[in-house]
């Protein structure tokens, strides 16, 4: 799937929103506002994902949509290329998808983040 356009970059993430959103939520839960940066090569996501709070998220330039977002409707994410880094916002259409019920239904997501930044 190629992710360097905002479409499949929807794609990616909505393929698999549980998954994405109770990572965020559990992230936001353990260490507080942040947002999930996926690591990628040229048109691929990798399986790195780290979740960026406070400091990450201000040296890389998301610090300001990383303290307004709300993180009961609404997931962040940086998309990681090699030669540039791209911002995404996610909500639901349904709020039956929202990140609070999404992590409530994966327990185990929190143990991602043992080694957030």
């Amino acid at each position: 799937m190629n992710i360097t356009t905002p479409d499949g970059q929807c794609d990616y993430i909505f393929n698999d929103w549980p998954t994405f959103a109770a990572y965020a939520y559990s992230g936001f839960q353990k260490y507080g506002r942040g947002i999930l940066a996926i690591e990628c090569s040229l048109t691929e996501a990798t399986d790195d994902i780290k979740y960026w709070h406070e400091a990450a998220a201000q040296e890389a330039g998301v610090g300001e949509q990383v303290a307004s977002y709300d993180p009961e409707q609404e997931i962040l994410v940086v998309f990681i290329f090699p030669d540039d880094n791209q911002f995404a916002r996610f909500c639901p259409d349904n709020l039956e998808f929202a990140p609070p019920l999404m992590a409530a239904q994966a327990p185990d997501a929190d143990e991602l983040w043992q080694d957030a930044e």
